[in-house]
């Protein structure tokens, strides 16, 4: 296998390190110029000119209508809910057949719920198993 990786990496070092004459060249761009006619800018004056203002006042808009209703105020009731507490967890172990466990005849269950019991296996040693 380390054989199979030294080739792959000798084979990637060869084409990075290729000269520049290898690569191949990017097709030439065809370049066009236009020329356009700028108009001449003829001379600009200001003259002055006399204007008049007039003002003209507009009558006030009229205040807008306010209407007042007496409605009785909602009164929003509270309502404590003490929350219901959790049952308690039972004290079992979890446990994972096979494994060693340290007292003989403890109680147990493996992640999937089956029971499990610790009893002496091969060579005498405690491991948890099926009863």
């Amino acid at each position: 296998m380390p054989r199979i990786t030294t080739v792959i990496l000798a084979l990637l070092l060869c084409g990075a390190c290729g000269t520049p004459e290898a690569a191949p060249q990017p097709p030439p761009r065809p370049s066009t110029s236009s020329s356009v006619p700028v108009p001449r800018v003829t001379a600009i004056s200001v003259r002055p000119t006399t204007t008049t203002t007039t003002t003209t006042t507009a009558d006030p808009p009229e205040p807008p209508v306010v209407v007042t209703t007496t409605a009785r105020p909602v009164v929003a009731r509270t309502t404590t809910v003490e929350p219901t507490p959790l049952p308690r967890p039972d004290p079992t172990v979890i446990a994972l057949e096979g494994l060693p466990c340290g007292d003989e005849g403890a109680p147990g269950v493996d992640p999937t719920g089956r029971d499990l019991t610790c009893a002496p296996g091969t060579r005498g040693r405690l491991r948890w198993v099926e009863p």
